[in-house]
């Protein structure tokens, strides 16, 4: 047991050696990794910043690098009826949208056709569904109700696939 406890202990050693150092002092090709490579603290905006703009949208995560100051982005995926990646951060849909489903019970379609900013609100983000609607000033950008805010398009209102985001930012980091 005790050699078992040292060689965990070396090993866990080394490990954060070289997640400290970001890379090994024998490895002779250098590590282009944005993670290890990054000087100083990453800005990552969860959910593209869920206070400040409906949470994991391609509109939180560009008002996020663009506006707010973030170099990195945060998100969650879960799969669809269809197997695809949705880009959000619960099970459930009734946080963001006014419908009450499971993400794994629509396809990836039926997702996107839902408005992602219903219950966003600035300052509380998806959290308060009991405020009056003209506290929602997204409510109905997806849908085209609402003209969205200038140089953004509904669908920058709609939940995500991976693919999109990943294409979207190939030079941010993700996590």
């Amino acid at each position: 047991m005790g050699e078992s406890r040292k060689l965990v202990t070396g090993v866990l050693a080394l490990l954060a050696a070289v997640m400290i150092c970001g890379q090994s002092a024998a490895s002779p090709v250098p590590i282009d990794n944005p993670w290890l490579n990054q000087r100083g603290i990453l800005n990552m905006a969860h959910q593209g910043g869920e206070f400040e703009a409906p949470s994991s949208t391609m509109y939180a995560f560009r008002t996020a690098l663009l506006d707010r100051g973030a170099d990195s982005l945060e998100m969650d995926v879960n799969a669809t009826l269809d197997g695809r990646l949705a880009v959000m951060h619960d099970y459930y849909t009734s946080k963001i949208t006014p419908l009450d489903a499971q993400v794994r019970n629509l396809t990836l379609a039926e997702l996107q056709a839902l408005d992602a900013a219903y219950w966003f609100s600035p300052g509380t983000g998806q959290f308060n569904h009991s405020k009056p609607a003209d506290q929602y000033p997204l409510r109905g950008v997806r849908t085209g109700d609402l003209a969205p805010p200038d140089g953004y398009v509904a669908d920058d209102f709609r939940v995500p696939a991976i693919e999109q985001v990943l294409d979207s930012f190939p030079d941010v980091p993700i996590n």
